[in-house]
């Protein structure tokens, strides 16, 4: 009779249920057309969900924190992270140099952002310039882990992912 060898699972994070409740009442408020509001709380679940370790949940809150932006760009509504959209939009047309501008500057006023921070890395990847990106990147993923998985899943990084500052940084 054979018999099933045991393997250790290690059980996912479970949303708390404040972290939950906020998350609901974020998706309330896109519902009830309150985008701010609704920025708001999804930004709290962003924070929550990287305190909590539950990463999946805070890259559903970045999703819906960034269609919520972009509505509100349309409007023509400035919000916080206006600046990272534009950034955004700037790096997918491989505009580098006018990304790193606007980051920069939006940096001066909020120098510990990981959102901005990881953006920068982006734009000095697309640009070649390895150590400038690892030392941006190293300080996103200080700010918040996630952005390491996130690095490892971004084929603009492919040209300088086996650079020695990026390796450096990997290893800690």
């Amino acid at each position: 009779m054979a018999t099933k060898t045991k393997t250790s699972e290690i059980p996912a994070p479970v949303p708390s249920p404040s972290v939950e409740a906020t998350f609901s009442e974020g998706l309330e408020q896109l519902n009830a057309g309150n985008l701010e509001a609704a920025a708001g709380s999804f930004g709290a679940v962003q924070e929550q969900a990287a305190a909590a370790g539950l990463l999946n949940l805070g890259r559903a809150a970045r999703s819906y924190l960034a269609a919520i932006q972009a509505r509100l760009l349309e409007r023509g509504e400035a919000t916080r992270e206006a600046p990272e959209l534009a950034a955004q939009v700037l790096l997918n047309q491989h505009e580098s140099e006018a990304a790193l501008a606007g980051l920069d500057k939006a940096l001066a006023a909020a120098p510990e952002r990981a959102p901005l921070l990881y953006l920068k890395a982006l734009a000095h990847a697309q640009l070649d310039q390895a150590q400038e990106a690892a030392d941006a990147l190293g300080r996103a993923i200080k700010g918040d882990g996630d952005f390491l998985y996130q690095f490892r899943l971004e084929p603009d990084f492919d040209a300088i992912r086996h650079s020695a500052p990026i390796a450096t940084l990997l290893r800690g």
